[in-house]
C-alpha cells in the first residue's frame, strides 16, 4: 500500500474571544429565529436547502451539507436517556426515548431519522423521532462510540474495542488507529474528520475509501488525502456547521475550549470559547450559534459564532454528551 499524502499544520494561539455569563434574552432569542428564518429562505433562493427533512431532497448536491435546525437531540449518558428540545431550551424540552444502555453518541439524517449508539449493548438503534419507538439498526458492533452520517446517508460509527472507523451497513473498515477515535464527523465533499484524544491530534481525510484487506494500524486507502493538526489538549468530539466549518471540543475540566476550522483543510484555528468545564457534544444551528455540552456543568450552553457565551439554555443535566440537530 502506498503512504498516504500527510501534510501538518502548525497551530496558532488567537486571544480568546469575549466571554459573559448571561442568560439568554427572549428578545435575542426572538431575533435568533428571524434570522434563521431569512437564512433559510435564502438557501432556498439558492437552491442549497434540501426540503422539510423528511424526505431527501432534489435541491441537494452531492457535497453540500444540510441545513440543521431544531429540534435538538441530547444524550443524558446518566441516566440513560435523550432528550428533545426546542427552541425554548429548558421550557421546551421532553423526553424521547429512556432505558438505554451506555448511550455514546448520536446522529442525524436528511429522512428525518435518529441514530443513537449504544456501547454496553454493541449496537447502532434507530429512534423514531416522533414517538421515541426504537428498532436495531445494526448490532454486533464492539463497543460503538462515535457515530456520524455522510453526505449519501451512511452511518459511520468508531468501533472503540478495535479502535476502527466503520461503516455500518457492511462494516467496510475506512480507518485503524492504534489509539481510540473519540470523534467523527463528515464535511464538505464527504471529508472525513476524526478526532484522537489521547494523542491531541485531528485528522482530515478526504476521499475516504475502505481498507484493503490485511491494513493495521493507521493505514487508509493510497488515494487518501491527510492533513493533521497536532497540538490540541484533549480534542474528543468534532461537529460540521451548514457551511462545512470545522469545530472540535477540548474536553478539560475548567479549561476546555471551542475551536473552529476552515471548510475543507485545518488552517488555523479561531478559538470561541474557553474555560468550559469538560464540553462534550456540540451541534451548530442555522446562523453560527453553537449548542454545547458542558457535562461539568449539566448544561447545554451557547456559544454565539463571534464567541459569547450564553449560559443555562438548557440546565439539569445528568451527563449530557452527544448532541444533534434535525437535518432539512
Amino acid at each position: 500500500m502506498r503512504s498516504p499524502r500527510n501534510r501538518i499544520i502548525p497551530r496558532s494561539q488567537p486571544d480568546a474571544e469575549k466571554r459573559s455569563g448571561r442568560r439568554i434574552d427572549p428578545v435575542i432569542s426572538g431575533i435568533a429565529v428571524s434570522l434563521a428564518a431569512a437564512a433559510a429562505l435564502a438557501l432556498v433562493l439558492a437552491g442549497g436547502l434540501g426540503g422539510c427533512g423528511r424526505a431527501p431532497s432534489s435541491l441537494l448536491r452531492q457535497g453540500q451539507l444540510p441545513l440543521f435546525d431544531f429540534p435538538l437531540y441530547v444524550i443524558e449518558s446518566g441516566a440513560g436517556r435523550i432528550q428533545k428540545i426546542g427552541r425554548g431550551g429548558d421550557d421546551d424540552k421532553e423526553v424521547l426515548i429512556s432505558g438505554l444502555n451506555g448511550a455514546r453518541s448520536i446522529a442525524t439524517d436528511r429522512y428525518n431519522r435518529l441514530f443513537v449508539s449504544e456501547a454496553n449493548e454493541d449496537r447502532i438503534l434507530e429512534v423514531d423521532v416522533d414517538s421515541g419507538d426504537s428498532d436495531v439498526f445494526i448490532d454486533g458492533i464492539d463497543t460503538p462510540g462515535a457515530i456520524a452520517v455522510d453526505p449519501f446517508g451512511e452511518v459511520f460509527v468508531v468501533e472503540e474495542g478495535t479502535n476502527r472507523v466503520l461503516r455500518a451497513r457492511d462494516r467496510e473498515v475506512f480507518a485503524v488507529y492504534a489509539t481510540l477515535p473519540t470523534g467523527i464527523a463528515f464535511g464538505v465533499n464527504g471529508i472525513l474528520i476524526v478526532t484522537l484524544e489521547s494523542v491531541g491530534r485531528v485528522d482530515w481525510i478526504a476521499n475516504p475509501r475502505p481498507l484493503s484487506d490485511g491494513a493495521t494500524n493507521t493505514e487508509f486507502e493510497e488515494d487518501a488525502d491527510i492533513e493533521t493538526v497536532t497540538g490540541l489538549n484533549t480534542p474528543t468530539n468534532v461537529a460540521v456547521d451548514s457551511m462545512g466549518r470545522v469545530y472540535v471540543a477540548e474536553n478539560v475540566a475548567g479549561i476546555g475550549r471551542l475551536l473552529r476550522f476552515h471548510q475543507r483543510e485545518p488552517g488555523d484555528e479561531s478559538e470561541i470559547a474557553a474555560a468550559l468545564n469538560f464540553p462534550a457534544g456540540m451541534a451548530v444551528d442555522p446562523i453560527g450559534n453553537t449548542y454545547v455540552a458542558e457535562a461539568g456543568a449539566s448544561a447545554v450552553n451557547i456559544v454565539t459564532f463571534n464567541g459569547t457565551l450564553y449560559q443555562g439554555w438548557a440546565t439539569g443535566l445528568l451527563g449530557p454528551e452527544g448532541l444533534a440537530f434535525t437535518q432539512y
